[in-house]
């Protein structure tokens, strides 16, 4: 039986009092976009409104999620705890400003209805307060309501991961292009000193500055590769695609790798199959693809072995693959080698674990894939990371 407020709200829908403007109000909430008058009816009922002064702290990081947040007038913070090392005091970083017709606290909508970010009022604002609870029970029982709400919430997740991605990704290609100058500075009076323009060097200082650039070498190919993760992540498609041959960029990739390999005593092989061997591609990314398989492959093939790099065409696409008779790699390290930082069990091996990040990244640019397998299926230990790439 309908209780005596919720026949008030209906008359007062239907008259055209305010509980219709207020369900005009709900017409521009994002997250409600393609609900009818008669469904917002029904959200309406379990909302609250509250006006809060500008510092306001709406809910806290690490709560339970019990609402779904909407703004009527006003802008909300969202804040995050950023913790910078055990000994650091923890920080709170904006992740994003909200204006009219934006929601916050999804948590309250899905399990485990834990909240992620703290809600901060940047100035006077009027929220609207659904009720987590209430209003998962009338998504199970109207599942057209509850398809398009949840829909919007995974546009705004995604929306917001994209955003923090990017942002991260710029933040790191400052921090990165910004060490790059000192450190080459570094590097050059090494250089100087070592060479003995500024004077007379002897035998135990000269071991101590080849140490000291074998370690330089190292944070400079970090820096590098964390710029041009960044750079891929910020402006992947910002320039003009054109026609690439692959065999040349697979061939000056090969000189370029082959000191490195000479040192190691790996030997470098390029089998070839095809005329043309051409994508439409960045030519610049595409030699960093090969580039870092190549110093991959290299790193984990030990004294004797070999490396060889196969191209060959198939119906819409030139296919490559980079065959290694290294270490190869632990079968549960295979579905997690191109993750960002990830170095697998060999933890003994020097850099940050980007390599072959980067090298996804710059096959997905190119609408193509890219994977790995170990053994590489040849009666080998070693192993094959095989790229897709479409003419």
């Amino acid at each position: 039986m309908e209780s005596a407020g919720a026949n008030r709200r209906r008359k007062q829908i239907q008259s055209g009092g305010p509980g219709a403007a207020f369900i005009k109000s709900l017409h521009k909430v994002d997250i409600f976009h393609g609900l009818s008058d008669a469904q917002l009816a029904k959200i309406a009922r379990l909302c609250r409104v509250t006006d809060y002064p500008p510092g306001a702290t709406v809910f806290a990081e690490g709560a339970e999620a019990n609402a779904l947040w909407l703004v009527g007038k006003g802008r909300v913070a969202l804040r995050m705890e950023v913790n910078l090392g055990r000994a650091a005091a923890a920080r709170h970083a904006t992740v994003d400003a909200l204006g009219e017709g934006e929601g916050f606290g999804w948590s309250a909508l899905v399990a485990p209805h834990m909240l992620t970010m703290s809600a901060v009022c940047l100035e006077p604002c009027r929220l609207i307060r659904v009720d987590g609870k209430r209003l998962r029970h009338l998504m199970s029982r109207d599942p057209y309501l509850g398809h398009v709400v949840m829909c919007h919430i995974c546009e705004i997740v995604s929306s917001r991961l994209r955003e923090a991605r990017q942002a991260l990704a710029h933040s790191v290609a400052i921090a990165a292009h910004d060490l790059m100058t000192p450190l080459i500075a570094v590097e050059t009076y090494l250089m100087v000193i070592y060479e003995g323009f500024a004077g007379e060097v002897s035998k135990k200082q000269q071991t101590m500055l080849e140490r000291c650039r074998h370690r330089l070498d190292e944070v400079l190919l970090l820096t590098r590769n964390l710029l041009d993760s960044s750079r891929i992540e910020t402006e992947e498609l910002d320039q003009e695609f054109a026609t690439v041959g692959i065999r040349d960029v697979v061939a000056s990739c090969l000189k370029e790798a082959h000191p490195l390999a000479t040192e190691k005593g790996v030997q470098l092989e390029l089998v070839a199959k095809g005329q043309l061997l051409e994508v439409t591609g960045l030519a610049r990314s595409l030699k960093q693809l090969f580039d870092r398989l190549l110093d991959n492959a290299i790193k984990f093939t030990p004294s004797g072995g070999r490396v060889t790099v196969r191209l060959h065409e198939d119906e819409g696409h030139v296919q490559a693959e980079v065959i290694d008779t290294g270490v190869g790699i632990a079968r549960d390290d295979i579905p997690r080698v191109f993750d960002d930082y990830f170095r697998g069990r060999d933890v003994s091996a020097v850099g940050a674990g980007l390599g072959l990040a980067i090298a996804r990244k710059i096959v997905q640019t190119h609408g193509g894939r890219i994977w790995a397998e170990s053994p590489c299926g040849e009666g080998l230990a070693g192993s094959r990371f095989v790229v897709l790439l479409p003419k």
